[in-house]
């Protein structure tokens, strides 16, 4: 039994406009993602639908708040679609300083440090982490969401490819229809 059944199943039955549209919802989304990331593009989950209601304007209330501390400077996050969804937090820290975050793990990649934040589901994609930063002398916060990495794509889209920028444009339809079912 396959996800698709199970979600045509809801489709064609006896359930709440809700379900059936964060079922659609749920679908369109993970067609982009198909499209996105170039698998199974010959059997797509759902045909895909119209995301041209989302704007930066839509998103714009999910800008990202602080840059961090004078040693820990937020320099950005990323998001990571995967079977769970994790935003990523990047920071600059100067030479001798030391970058902690309350309650997270700190790695490292390149020249750049890194917080995840993990399994976020649909419903909480707009939910704003904040991050309490320390760089060994001064703490700030810098809070994001899942889709504050969507409304960068959008207010920057002439630096993306259109295949990244249609699926952040499902991704937080994906997460109004959720919003909506689950209340």
């Amino acid at each position: 039994y396959s996800v698709k059944a199970y979600a045509n199943d809801i489709l064609t039955g006896n359930y709440t406009d809700s379900a059936k549209n964060l079922v659609r919802a749920m679908l369109n989304y993970g067609a982009y993602a198909q499209v996105h990331f170039g698998y199974n593009t010959e059997n797509l989950a759902a045909e895909l639908g119209d995301i041209s209601s989302v704007t930066e304007d839509s998103l714009s209330g999910y800008a990202s708040t602080s840059v961090g501390t004078d040693k820990a400077k937020f320099v950005g996050c990323s998001l990571i679609l995967e079977s769970e969804t994790t935003l990523r937090f990047f920071f600059e820290v100067a030479e001798g300083a030391t970058l902690t975050v309350d309650g997270y793990e700190v790695n490292t990649r390149g020249d750049y440090y890194y917080v995840d934040v993990t399994n976020i589901s649909a419903k909480d994609l707009d939910t704003v982490q904040t991050l309490t930063v320390s760089d060994g002398t001064n703490e700030e916060t810098v809070s994001a969401s899942a889709l504050t990495y969507c409304y960068n794509v959008l207010s920057n889209e002439s630096d993306f490819n259109a295949d990244l920028v249609n699926l952040v444009k499902a991704l937080y339809l994906y997460n109004v229809a959720a919003n909506a079912y689950f209340g």
